[in-house]
Parts: C-alpha cells; structure tokens; sequence
C-alpha cells in the first residue's frame, strides 16, 4: 500500500498525476484560497481537486469524504463509490469533544481520547486517518492510539513551550482559510495574553492585496488578540487592521521582539513558507 500526497497549482496537473500514481481510492483534505495566482477562483480551486474524483469514477476506485467538509458534500456525486465520515449517519463516526488546548475525541466504540495536537480544524486531519484506517480493516483501538501518539513537527501545529510561552508554530505555510482558522482557534483558548505573528500569504496573484485586507478586517474586529504583520503583502492587513504593529522586512521584526519580549503568553506563528516565521522562535 501507498499514500500518496498529490499536490497542485494549475488545472489539469491532478488528472496528470492521477494518470501516473493510478490511485484506487482517494480523499480532498480541503478546499481553500490556496494558489489563487495559478487557480484564479475557489471554484476553479475545487473543480481541479475533483480531477481525482472524476479519475476514480473512471476506474470504479473509492472515495473517502468528509460530511463535515461544504466543497466534500458539493463534489462527492462525481463519484459513486464512497466511504463517508465521520457524523453519526456515516460509514464512521467520530466527534470532538470539549478541550481547553489539546484535542479530545471520541470514536465509535472507543473510550475518549486525548491527542497532541491543538485547533479545531485539526479534527478534520484526525477523522480522515482513522476513517481510512477503519475502511482498511485496522483495528479501531490501533488506529486510534496511533492518532493519538503523533507528535507535530515540521513548524505544522508544533506546540513549543519556551520561557512561559506557548508558541504554535504553524508557520509551514498559509492562505486566507488556513489563517482564519488559526486565528479563530487562537481566539478560542482562554489564555489572558494572546499574540498572532503573521507573514505574507504568497501565490494569491491579484488577490493578494484584497485577501490581506479581508483577514485584516476580522483582526481589527478581534482585539482580544495582538497582532504583529511582517511582508510586503501583509500591509494591506495592516492599513485594515491600524492596532496590529507592522514591519515590512523580518530583521525589524526581529528586532523588535528581540527588544520586547511576549511575556506569558499563547503565541500564534503562522505564513508562507518563503517567509519561515519559525525564524522568530529564538526571540520569543
């Protein structure tokens, strides 16, 4: 067996690489503003994501889809077969419960389970492992227990406690839905100081500007969070937001927090990967 990530920025590079890895089943995680430069729309996002769904409707293979997720529900009739998660009516239920920071769940015929990992939007990653591990006949407790071991990494949801903070290091990359998400998450936690470090979203194309305002005006809306901005693209999040502290280059910023340190605080990191904001780790 192979898992098999299959990554994309332009139309028609899913079917191409369908037709190399021949995939019998196959799940879209999600749908987002992600790579609007080579997509132009969402919906343009979405219909290139549904390339392995019309592949596997050819080839009479599975897909697995999430009931939880609006672009799932949309396209999942492209394909007849299907394994559905994780709500009470599907093929696998699973839900999440309650939690303060880590994340609790609850699994069809498994006791509660507290993993590793932080923010809502991760159940939907969690879900989709032990779904597919359900369809191929793991055993729910096995499943369930390796979900629960992982340990983030690779500045993806890395929980990093240092000097009295508490530092999400979700600085792999970023787009408008994917930083909304943490934000919200970030929100959520009843932690008295809370602080987003944002960087560029890159490959949004002519969104760029429109798309960094949008998320700027949620910030201003939420002052429960201070918020730091750094790149070029992040100052139209900055002109709609005029609390958040703004620096154009990331040696200022760096500078900045060198000067005056988060004290006892939850610290959000969060951009592209062309601006590895886990470069401020060292300051924090």
């Amino acid at each position: 067996m192979a898992g098999i990530e299959m990554c994309a920025n332009h139309p028609v590079e899913i079917a191409e690489l369908c037709r190399i890895a021949d995939p019998d089943s196959g799940l879209i995680t999600n749908i987002g503003k992600a790579h609007l430069e080579g997509f132009g729309s969402v919906e343009n996002t979405a219909l290139a994501n549904a390339e392995l769904f019309d592949y596997l409707e050819q080839k009479g293979g599975l897909a697995f889809i999430n009931t939880l997720d609006e672009w799932n529900r949309k396209l999942e009739n492209k394909v007849s077969r299907r394994f559905r998660f994780p709500q009470q009516s599907d093929d696998f239920e699973g839900r999440l419960l309650p939690s303060e920071f880590l994340l609790k769940i609850e699994v069809r015929g498994q006791s509660a389970a507290q993993t590793k990992l932080t923010g809502a939007y991760n159940f939907h990653n969690l879900a989709t492992a032990l779904a597919v591990a359900a369809c191929y006949g793991i055993p729910g407790a096995q499943a369930l227990a390796a979900v629960c071991d992982y340990a983030p990494a690779n500045n993806r949801s890395l929980l990093i406690e240092k000097e009295g903070n508490i530092i999400i290091s979700d600085a792999y990359n970023a787009n408008p839905s994917s930083v909304l998400a943490a934000l919200e998450n970030l929100l959520s936690l009843s932690a008295a100081s809370k602080w987003a470090l944002l960087g560029d979203m890159l490959e949004l194309g002519r969104e760029s500007d429109s798309e960094h305002a949008l998320l700027g005006k949620w910030a201003s809306g939420h002052p429960q969070i201070h918020y730091i901005a750094v790149g070029p693209a992040m100052k139209a999040f900055a002109d709609a937001c005029p609390s958040a502290l703004y620096f154009e280059e990331k040696a200022g910023f760096e500078a900045h927090l060198d000067k005056n340190r988060i004290k006892n605080a939850v610290i959000l990191l969060k951009g592209s990967r062309g601006m590895k904001m886990e470069s401020a780790i060292p300051f924090l």
